[in-house]
């Protein structure tokens, strides 16, 4: 009875920023039909939903980016910034033990559109970012253009279409020194 009633694939996405996008999990509910397979109304909307996914992650321009720290654990490259964009979630990017905020710029050769950024802590360590402020540079200056709390498994944070040639996060904890896994900054315009 419920066969017609599926949400879009755009609908999904949407969910999908707002839930795995703040940490949680993304429960889709499917139910199969009583031959024991799901409807194909689902199974289109599914489809569309994996290509979205699969183009929003291609849209990821951080790897075009030069990466500086403003600070590094032990001033030892096994946790530098590079570990953000590596792919690798066992690698990660650390501050000293005594830093509770610091600053992460991602420099580009020219202006680039994004409209998200994604990060993910490094969780063995456990969670430790309290706040985060994201600002992009503006004729010269750095202008605040998203804040949020909070990052641990995962964090989309979505920041309306802009232009820039340099983006700057910045990152506050009271409890610990930082330890960030990946970083993203997708250009993901048509999706938004």
């Amino acid at each position: 009875s419920e066969d017609e009633q599926v949400r879009t694939s755009e609908n999904l996405f949407d969910l999908y920023l707002k839930s795995v996008g703040r940490g949680a999990s993304f429960l889709l509910n499917l139910p199969p039909d009583r031959t024991g397979r799901i409807h194909q109304n689902d199974v289109k909307t599914l489809q569309g939903f994996k290509s979205l996914v699969d183009i929003f992650e291609k849209s990821n321009i951080v790897s075009d980016a030069t990466i500086k720290s403003s600070n590094i654990c032990d001033g030892n490259e096994l946790f530098s910034a590079c570990n953000l964009t590596d792919g690798n979630s066992d690698t990660y990017w650390a501050t000293d033990d005594e830093v509770r905020e610091a600053d992460i710029e991602f420099l580009f050769a020219e202006k680039k559109n994004f409209n998200i950024v994604g990060l993910r802590e490094f969780l063995p360590l456990g969670q430790r970012v309290d706040s985060i402020a994201i600002e992009i540079k503006n004729e010269g200056s750095w202008q605040q253009i998203s804040e949020a709390q909070a990052v641990g498994n995962c964090r989309f944070i979505e920041l309306g279409n802009q232009c820039s040639d340099a983006l700057r996060i910045r990152l506050r904890s009271t409890k610990t020194s930082l330890a960030v896994s990946e970083v993203g900054i997708y250009a993901a315009n048509p999706f938004i």
